[in-house]
């Protein structure tokens, strides 16, 4: 097997499909984490402003989870 091919990308340098979506994948559960992190941290700070970033942060977490959700469900294919 060709290492270009093990990175995600074909033999001409393009980067395929399944790599495109492995990225897209691995930048969601970043994201994913950052988010977590930030609702956990606001949560315990009794401030107003951290109140606000509380929700800012929980609602990024609940696209963020649409979007990874999205991502890990496989197409249907066409009927004939």
């Amino acid at each position: 097997m060709n290492p270009m091919e093990c990175q995600g990308r074909s033999t001409a340098g393009k980067v395929s499909r399944a790599g495109e979506i492995r990225k897209k994948r691995d930048r969601v559960k970043l994201g994913l984490a950052l988010c977590l992190g930030a609702t956990v941290v606001t949560g315990l700070v009794n401030s107003k402003n951290s109140r606000r970033l509380h929700v800012a942060a929980g609602a990024a977490l609940v696209g963020l989870s649409a979007w990874h959700h999205l991502l890990y469900t496989p197409k249907k294919k066409k009927s004939p």
